[in-house]
């Protein structure tokens, strides 16, 4: 049975305010937790697409704003940790068993410093909108979902599985617990308990073997 985790936060390129360089606290929660640092970027390309929301490793949409940051469980690898540029683009491998995972993340309602741009606390705010705006890319063949949370220790989740097509606008309604396979699948996010961040992630897909994945994030934000 597929596994779900809370998202292990980090954001990406930021110093908290005051000067300590000590990235934003990452915490998950469910079956493990993980952490991400280091730093990396892509540049755009036929093959990998940049984002239409992010600028600098930081998106805006809608009134979304934060950093963006990559983690993946503590026994797999996801490469870049971090981004500089506008590419959200993603691969490595997973571990064989069903707990591992790795995401795309993003802050939603950080804290910017108005000064240095550097992001510092990760907050929650109701999203607004009618749900999830989401378009990806996915190169390899590693299923994909979307995730939301309520804060960066991974309190409370919610997901739902990307498009077919790999974008869409899904409503809040299709956000539920334990959306995997066997999992309880309910009950439904209820669009208003505020959330910190929004995520793509991927799952191990065999424990008996690794899972390769290959994605880009292209866009995320508020459906109308």
């Amino acid at each position: 049975m597929l596994s779900l985790v809370g998202v292990a936060a980090i954001a990406a390129l930021v110093m908290a305010c005051g000067g300590d360089d000590t990235p934003v606290g990452p915490n998950g929660d469910g079956d493990g937790d993980g952490d991400g640092d280091g730093d990396g970027d892509g540049d755009g390309d036929t093959t990998n697409p940049d984002t239409d929301f992010v600028i600098g490793g930081r998106g805006t949409s809608g009134t979304w704003d934060g950093y963006t940051f990559a983690v993946a469980e503590a026994g797999s690898m996801i490469t870049p940790t971090m981004f500089a540029g506008s590419n959200l683009c993603v691969t490595s491998n997973l571990c064989a068993a069903y707990e591992e995972w790795a995401l795309v993340g993003w802050n939603i309602a950080q804290t910017i410093d108005p000064d240095t741009g550097d992001g510092c606390a990760v907050n929650a705010i109701a999203p607004g909108g009618t749900g999830v705006r989401v378009k990806v890319q996915n190169n390899g063949t590693s299923g994909l979902r979307v995730q939301i949370q309520t804060d960066d220790a991974g309190t409370e989740s919610w997901c739902t599985a990307v498009p077919p097509s790999g974008e869409g606008d899904i409503p809040w309604s299709s956000f539920v617990k334990e959306c995997w396979p066997g999992g309880a699948n309910g009950p439904a996010y209820d669009g208003t308990t505020p959330i910190a961040q929004v995520a793509v992630q991927t799952y191990a897909a065999s424990d008996t073997a690794p899972t390769l994945f290959d994605y880009c994030v292209i866009h995320l934000g508020p459906a109308d």
